[in-house]
This record gives C-alpha cells, sequence and structure tokens, in this order.
C-alpha cells in the first residue's frame, strides 16, 4: 500500500502525474453521463481549473427568484456535512429539498451553476 504523503509529493512534483491521477479520480463519475469519450472535458474541466462561468446559465439563475433560498439551504445542508463524499452530499440537498419543499431540479441547478460554473 502506498503512503498517501509520499504519493502526494511525487504528483506535485510531476503535474502531468497529478492530472493522471485526478481523471482516474473523476472518469468513474462522470462515465455515467457521456454518451462519447469527447464529451468529457465539458463535464469536467472545472475540476481542472478555474471554472469558466456560462453567461446564460448564471443569467437563469440571477433571475430565478428561488435561487436564493435554494443557495441557501443547499449551504447550511453542506455546512453539516461531515464527510464528503457524492452520497453524502446527495442525500444532503435532497434533505434540503425536503425541508424548503423545493423540487430537487429547483434546487439542484443553482448549486450546479454556483460549483461548476455550467448547468450541466
Amino acid at each position: 500500500m502506498h503512503n498517501p504523503l509520499f504519493v502526494g509529493v511525487l504528483l506535485s512534483l510531476d503535474p502531468l502525474a497529478a492530472q493522471a491521477q485526478r481523471v482516474r479520480e473523476v472518469a468513474p463519475i462522470v462515465q455515467e453521463r457521456l454518451r462519447e469519450l469527447s464529451q468529457f472535458e465539458s463535464y469536467a474541466a472545472f475540476l481542472f481549473g478555474p471554472a469558466v462561468y456560462d453567461d446564460e446559465a448564471v443569467g437563469r439563475v440571477v433571475d430565478d427568484p428561488d435561487a436564493p433560498r435554494a443557495l441557501e439551504s443547499a449551504r447550511a445542508a453542506l455546512e453539516r456535512l461531515v464527510e464528503w463524499t457524492a452520497t453524502s452530499i446527495e442525500e444532503a440537498l435532497r434533505a434540503a429539498c425536503d425541508e424548503t419543499g423545493l423540487k430537487p431540479r429547483v434546487l439542484f441547478g443553482p448549486v450546479r451553476v454556483a460549483v461548476s460554473g455550467r448547468s450541466v
């Protein structure tokens, strides 16, 4: 078994190795949404560099009267998390939907734009 600290030091010395490791971590999460491998970048680019915000997506969030409540409830739900896993994050956001009465698409949409800069 590799020492995670040692692996981290090695990856920090080799940016290509670090990116390859990130692709290995992200691929299982993104692959269920892909129809073609060429779509990987559009789904995961925000994980590899600064988010590039889609003006149209941001505009829809700004114009959505439910967005402030959705974002605040998502922030509060995520703030309480001890463990940050895909499952715990999804459960927290679904609980926020139940608490606010907002449908998942109404709550998840603004969160997705805030995190990734895109609606997809």
